[in-house]
């Protein structure tokens, strides 16, 4: 498993990582279906657990490799595997008022093309989309999907949970993932 991470749903920052000492202290909450199944304090390890529980048993840690209901692979089931996960639906879009991946947009394109052009004038629209990124473009400008609560992972730095209201600590709507994999500096006002 490499290196991933987390935005904090507070100051909308990453939550730095470091799997030797620690990095910034975070609770991190799993849940489906909008309701919370487990949660864990501490610094965080570029893994999606903290360092405080290094040691335990696999089956007791949160993301263990254990077959719990907060082990890794449950896990990740709550934030890939679901209807309503949150990182699986960050990569749909809404096209023709169905959700689709990307490979399936391009297909239904590619048919819209051949059925309004021929199959040749299409194939020469079809290049000149593909090649130029306007498919691409135009797929991250459509709608993702949205739903009322949600499966995956809220992650907070402890000191912007603490400081945050109880209805924004109630709000279980999932973080972003950190697209720098929690590989930066710790900052000491997170530790």
């Amino acid at each position: 498993m490499g290196c991933f991470g987390y935005i904090c749903k507070g100051c909308r920052t990453p939550i730095n990582g470091d799997c030797f000492i620690g990095g910034e202290k975070c609770v991190l909450i799993h849940f489906r279906h909008g309701k919370e199944i487990g949660r864990v304090e501490g610094h965080y390890d570029e893994y999606g657990r903290v360092i405080e529980q290094e040691g335990w048993p696999e089956t007791e840690r949160y993301r263990g490799y254990g077959d719990g209901i907060n082990g890794h692979s449950a896990i990740c089931d709550s934030e890939f595997s679901l209807t309503d996960s949150f990182l699986r639906l960050r990569e749909l879009r809404i096209y023709n008022e169905r959700e689709m991946d990307y490979f399936q947009f391009i297909v239904a394109i590619k048919l819209e093309l051949r059925e309004a052009h021929g199959f040749d004038e299409a194939e020469r629209i079809w290049e000149t989309l593909e090649s130029d990124g306007t498919l691409e473009r135009n797929f991250a400008t459509l709608p993702i999907p949205v739903r009322e609560q949600y499966s995956g992972t809220v992650a907070w730095h402890s000191k912007c949970y603490a400081q945050a209201s109880p209805e924004a600590q109630a709000d279980l709507t999932p973080s972003d993932t950190d697209p720098d994999q929690s590989w930066r500096r710790i900052r000491n006002r997170y530790k």
